[in-house]
């Protein structure tokens, strides 16, 4: 296809061209060494003369760049003569990258936190066991498992371990979104001024100029024996953080009062700084809050997984409801049956409108947030069943389980009596079995090496009161929940355990039958007398045992990708064409020694570099007048 092969753009060219000799014809005029008196200074008269090739010259610069900018870069960015396709489609495609972004995550998060739900349903048993070592521990008679609900949660590690789950799950939700939280000023900044940006619940839409997300978090609205709750700091101090997991957010004017004393405070609305809080248990007052809460042990307050949202800093928030979600912005609450993201673009005569739906999140996370309910709820029901257990035996040990008997089912809760019940049953079924088969068990003719032992320690046990339990034995120790250090010398340990004894060391030959083994209760306060640490084959001094815990997981998406810009057209064409014309006027001006001509140049250059964005708006005026 030829380059003017319209009609229009033929006269395009013509025009262009018109321009351009207009310019070139000032030339002669303004270089000519014959005619010296034109820009002799000294002649008034010969001066004045000068003006005219001079202005022919700035005018031929004007014309040809209005007429550049308005017809032949017009005919540049649109092949067919008639409103900008380019931008159009730019604009289009990237209103596709963002939809992409959005409908990629929403149903990968929502899926997986689908599935990871289901996957904590499954390990109840280890925190129910957890509660049960932690009860052994702190059991005294004459007190109660509720009195204590909300340090058996903390110290089953229920808190801390299913806390940072929730942190994790939390960082990814709320990467994605503040991934595309400058989408707006983005791209704006690059050109697409006709696309517009925001939030959406139903025909309910706020439009954002600067910024727009989602923050995910638990909701409550405290209310009398309701209103304690845990809150959870972790990775709030970290610079790979993103800012969502730094952040609480108050609805209305409340009280966050701490239990240890250190946090007691009044908040109004607003956005508050996670770090300025310290982890732990928290009684509220009044206000709705969102934030990384997890339930209480009593007075827990009802948790509901939420999205807080923020457009231009505006705040809200939308919660699950009996119809589907409630949204909650400006004051007003609205009950929507869908919500997320939209973009607005202009198509040739009309006006497009998309929306993006991320609802399918907020009923995957309020499903996490609820089965942190269940599980806690489970977890000390099994503690209050072990603490009776306790209580009728007048004695409390570590290595007795009531939750190891309870079934687990989805449609069927047991009461901690029912689990009690269970669990006394079955004892009384093991110790029958075990007389039936003892026999059987003890002739065994298993041994354990020395080799086969990961963890080896020579030495005394002692219980608190410094009772010897076990003298100058081989074992080896085994803790439940915390770290626990042992070292050659004494130790002092400092949880509920055990230790597995192989053996006598006076007569110890490497191998451990079945008739020497035993297992000594460990408590906080037995000490560990060690003479001789092995570990894995080599002897050493000191050894730290490291239960599993989980890890905190933060998401590291790239940033969405920056739109490319659309061209500008006028300032790079009048830049381009003003730079070439005052360099080459410099140059003639410094050849043939032409002080005027000099300054011409050199301001026609400058204004080039300097000014090509104002010149581009008048050049634009002068080329549709034109």
């Amino acid at each position: 296809m030829p380059m003017f092969g319209s009609g229009r753009a033929s006269k395009n060219a013509a025009a262009i061209v018109a321009a351009l000799i207009l310019s070139v014809a000032a030339v002669p005029a303004v270089v000519d060494p014959v005619a010296d008196n034109v820009l002799d200074q000294r002649d008034g008269d010969a001066s004045s003369d000068a003006l005219a090739p001079l202005v022919l010259f700035a005018v031929g610069i004007l014309i040809g760049t209005g007429w550049a900018y308005h017809d032949i870069y017009d005919w540049w960015t649109n092949s067919s003569g008639g409103g900008s396709d380019v931008t159009e489609a730019m604009t289009e495609q990237e209103a596709k990258n963002f939809r992409a972004w959005v409908e990629t995550h929403t149903p990968d998060i929502s899926g997986a936190l689908e599935i990871d739900t289901q996957l904590m349903g499954f390990t109840q048993l280890y925190w129910d066991r957890g509660a049960e070592v932690f009860v052994s521990g702190i059991w005294s008679p004459g007190d109660s498992a509720e009195a204590h609900y909300d340090d058996i949660l903390v110290g089953s590690t229920f808190t801390s371990n299913i806390g940072t789950v929730y942190r994790s799950y939390e960082s990814l939700i709320d990467t994605v979104f503040r991934n595309m939280a400058d989408t707006p000023a983005v791209t704006r900044a690059a050109g697409y001024t006709e696309m517009s940006w925001g939030l959406y619940g139903d025909d309910f839409s706020i439009e954002a100029e600067e910024s727009m997300f989602y923050d995910s978090g638990s909701f409550v609205r405290p209310s009398s024996g309701s209103n304690r709750v845990y809150l959870v700091t972790s990775g709030a101090d970290s610079e790979e953080a993103s800012e969502s997991l730094k952040d609480i957010y108050v609805f209305e004017t409340g009280r966050m009062v701490s239990d240890d004393g250190s946090k007691d405070i009044w908040l109004t609305p607003g956005v508050y700084n996670l770090a300025d809080f310290p982890e732990g248990y928290y009684t509220l007052y009044g206000g709705s809050y969102i934030g990384p809460f997890m339930p209480a042990g009593r007075d827990s307050a009802l948790l509901t997984g939420a999205l807080a949202f923020s457009a231009d800093g505006n705040l809200g928030y939308v919660i699950p409801s009996a119809s589907g979600y409630t949204m909650v912005f400006g004051g007003t609450s609205r009950d929507i049956s869908d919500f997320g993201m939209f973009v607005t673009y202009p198509d040739g005569n009309s006006t497009v409108t998309n929306r993006y739906s991320v609802a399918p999140i907020l009923g995957s996370w309020d499903g996490f947030v609820t089965q942190t309910e269940v599980m806690a709820v489970k977890l000390l029901s099994s503690a209050s069943a072990i603490w009776m257990l306790f209580d009728d035996a007048s004695s409390a040990d570590s290595q007795i389980s009531i939750a190891a008997y309870s079934p687990d089912l989805d449609n069927l809760d047991l009461t901690a009596e029912q689990k009690y019940a269970i669990g006394v049953l079955s004892l009384v079924q093991t110790a029958s079995w075990y007389g039936l088969h003892s026999s059987a068990i003890t002739a065994s003719d298993m041994t354990v090496s020395e080799a086969s032992l990961s963890l080896m320690a020579v030495g005394t046990i002692r219980a608190p009161d410094g009772t010897i339990l076990a003298e100058n034995v081989v074992f080896t120790p085994f803790n439940w929940l915390d770290s626990q250090q042992v070292k050659v010398g004494t130790t002092v340990w400092n949880q509920s355990g055990f230790a597995l004894v192989w053996g006598d060391a006076g007569t110890w030959s490497g191998e451990s039958a079945y008739s020497d083994r035993s297992l000594v209760s460990l408590v906080a306060g037995s000490t560990l007398e060690i003479e001789r640490l092995v570990y894995d084959g080599d002897e050493v001094s000191m050894l730290t045992l490291e239960p599993k815990e989980m890890q905190l997981v933060l998401s590291k998406f790239s940033l969405t990708p920056d739109p490319t810009p659309i061209p500008s057209g006028a300032s790079d064409w009048i830049q381009i064409l003003m730079v070439v014309a005052g360099l080459a006027a410099l140059i003639g001006g410094i050849i043939l020694r032409r002080p005027v001509m000099i300054l011409i140049g050199a301001a026609v250059f400058l204004c080039g570099v300097f000014l090509a964005d104002d010149i581009a708006d008048f050049a634009d005026k002068a080329g549709r007048w034109l």
